[in-house]
């Protein structure tokens, strides 16, 4: 699966509770890293992981909203200036 570079620490804050309730082991190769993008490996079994993968894009989903609402803070705080 592959993810944006930002969203890294994120899931990493969420790893240990994806590993105890879906029983997946997530982790992220060093050398698997391209432009915005870095592959997270997922290891388990197939009805784990399709039940880790749903879980895995609502953190993004939630990752990528935080991430505008973070951007437009940014941006109105420039424009006040």
């Amino acid at each position: 699966m592959e993810i944006p570079k930002g969203s890294r620490d994120f899931f990493l804050r969420k790893r240990d509770s994806l590993k105890t309730k879906h029983q997946v082991d997530i982790f992220f190769p060093q050398d698997q890293r391209s432009g915005y993008y870095q592959t997270m490996v997922i290891n388990g079994g197939p009805i784990a992981i399709r039940k880790a993968q749903v879980r895995l894009k609502q953190i993004l989903s939630i990752w990528t909203k935080e991430e505008c609402e973070y951007h437009s803070r940014i941006n109105r705080r420039q424009r006040n200036r």
